[in-house]
């Protein structure tokens, strides 16, 4: 949980912004008005990514996006903008959230194209296991035929039943052979593929790649190991943009 008390800086007459030990001015010199006290309000970002407003005073007036508050505290969103004062001095509470707290960016978006691409890859290794299959398949025919030719040929007296495992081997083979070049532009289109996928699973912020690193294990790390960008979470994702009120 954070929680920023804003107010007027009484020399410079600056927007004041304080969260803990940190202090940051905003705007330029003499630019908040004497209405707006020196701790006029707070904003507090709790756990779950909630947005409060509160007055730091009993006399302090507050608004929320053109509407006056009549209690203490009440919950906003990223897309909300403070009224201070009766003099109506605006704040957005995008503004003062981010000067403390890093934007957190959507990544949702991002597991479509994890699973799509792996189930790209599933497919192709798939097509590799079956053709190799068949390649055992017919290297087995041909090494029988071959090994009962020469174990049985006195007994054959060149009448060998087994010729037909080489029939088969060759029709298998050639089987292959015709597979193979039908899928001669599959590398192509797999390159392609991949060059896509290194384009998409990147970064929103800063567009760094991810590389092959699960959706989930993203998600679980919480954040962008280039840029430091905080991820929303499927389940709070709502959370991060709260109702007006």
């Amino acid at each position: 949980m954070i929680k920023i008390i804003i107010g007027r800086e009484p020399e410079s007459l600056r927007l004041k912004l304080v969260s803990g030990k940190t202090t940051k001015l905003m705007g330029e010199p003499g630019s908040v008005p004497k209405g707006v006290s020196r701790e006029h309000a707070a904003i507090t970002v709790d756990d779950n990514d909630r947005i409060f407003v509160e007055n730091l005073n009993g006399s302090n007036v507050t608004f929320v996006t053109g509407k006056q508050f009549d209690i203490m505290k009440c919950e906003v969103g990223l897309g909300d903008t403070l009224f201070l004062g009766q003099c109506r001095f605006p704040v957005t509470v995008e503004s003062v959230v981010h000067s403390f707290v890093k934007a957190k960016v959507e990544v949702s978006h991002l597991e479509w194209i994890w699973n799509d691409y792996n189930d790209f890859n599933l497919k192709e290794q798939k097509k590799m296991q079956r053709l190799n299959l068949w390649r055992t398949v017919s290297s087995l025919l041909t090494t029988t035929a071959i090994a009962s030719g020469i174990l049985l040929a006195d007994s054959l007296k060149g009448n060998n039943p087994f010729k037909y495992l080489y029939g088969g081997a060759l029709v298998i083979m050639f089987g292959i052979t015709i597979w193979t070049f039908l899928q001669s532009g599959n590398a192509e289109k797999k390159r392609e593929r991949l060059e896509r996928f290194q384009e998409e699973y990147s970064c929103p912020q800063c567009g760094v790649y991810f590389g092959m690193m699960p959706y989930k294990v993203l998600v679980k790390r919480g954040k962008c190991g280039n840029c430091g960008a905080q991820f929303k979470t499927p389940q709070g994702n709502h959370r991060n943009y709260p109702l007006r009120h």
